[in-house]
């Protein structure tokens, strides 16, 4: 089901972004992380919180939620597609010999796993990048011995070079934060991570595995190729 899905999304998002809340028919997600907070209505009779500028939609928050936003300002932006793997991952097209694929196992393993992410997503010249890169430290620290999930580290020839996180949830593999290091893009190692992630999901016996992409990009086209399929897509709404 796709609430199954967002679920799983939801687990990440109360492990890595803030404090989960679920009342009056809103999902909200707040804490000092940026970008924060996260609203998204879970059926018709929910309010607009007061100072909400952005709000999330789901396929079961309602259909009177595109109109009510307008009236009240908001314009659609980005949207998110929720994809689950149909079948067996396939084999690489090309993948670098040097890749090597480890999970994080101490405090600084984690503190590695973090700068590489930050290095993979985050524009330095930003002003939030200090805040993501303390946010990032930080969860990772908090939750890299967490038993439900799994910080995977891709190194090229002994380099940090690209990250990947497992989210698990009853029945369910969730893959995040994938990235890699813009030196070492187009050498296989975002295909290696995930290879080796839904090789360790099937091993301990689960066989949904999911993840999210920007509608659009060039991360949903790749997921596509590996074999997910898209389950349902989110819609951003933003207070213009």
């Amino acid at each position: 089901m796709p609430q199954a899905l967002f679920d799983n999304h939801l687990a990440f998002m109360r492990s890595h972004r803030g404090e989960l809340a679920i009342r009056q028919g809103m999902i909200s997600i707040t804490g000092e992380t940026p970008g924060l907070p996260f609203w998204a209505p879970c059926n018709d009779d929910a309010e607009v919180p007061q100072a909400c500028d952005s709000m999330r939609l789901l396929p079961w928050s309602g259909a009177s939620w595109p109109e009510r936003l307008a009236q009240q300002g908001f314009a659609p932006a980005e949207a998110f597609t929720y994809m689950e793997l149909a079948g067996d991952i396939p084999a690489p097209a090309f993948c670098d010999p040097g890749i090597e694929i480890t999970v994080a196992a101490s405090e600084s393993d984690a503190l590695v796993f973090a700068a590489t992410q930050g290095a993979g997503f985050l524009d330095e010249s930003h002003a939030d990048t200090p805040r993501w890169h303390a946010c990032f430290r930080e969860r990772a620290l908090q939750h890299f011995a967490n038993p439900d999930q799994t910080f995977y580290l891709a190194s090229l020839c002994g380099e940090p070079a690209a990250v990947a996180l497992v989210v698990r949830t009853p029945g369910l593999t969730g893959i995040y934060a994938v990235t890699t290091r813009a030196e070492y893009r187009n050498r296989g190692l975002s295909g290696a991570l995930l290879r080796r992630a839904v090789e360790d999901a099937q091993v301990d016996g689960t066989r949904r595995i999911i993840l999210q992409a920007m509608q659009g990009s060039y991360a949903e086209a790749f997921y596509g190729r590996l074999g997910f399929t898209p389950r349902f897509v989110s819609r951003q709404w933003r207070r213009a």
